[in-house]
């Protein structure tokens, strides 16, 4: 989780953390509003990187951008 606060400043929740377990997994993830999609989003695609495995990520968010 340092690693999320190293580049985006923010700590993850557990329904965060979750919900990018799930996507790793390769199963969807249904999150609230104000949940945290951004955030969860971020965690799998960094995981898998590490793991040598592919992502993509599509999103209108500036954020993810």
């Amino acid at each position: 989780m340092k690693q999320v606060w190293r580049v985006l400043g923010m700590y993850p929740k557990d329904v965060q953390v979750l919900g990018a377990i799930t996507l790793h997994e390769g199963d969807i993830a249904e999150m609230q509003t104000g949940e945290g999609k951004t955030l969860t989003a971020t965690m799998p695609l960094y995981l898998n990187a590490l793991t040598k495995k592919g992502a993509y990520l599509i999103t209108t968010n500036d954020l993810l951008s």
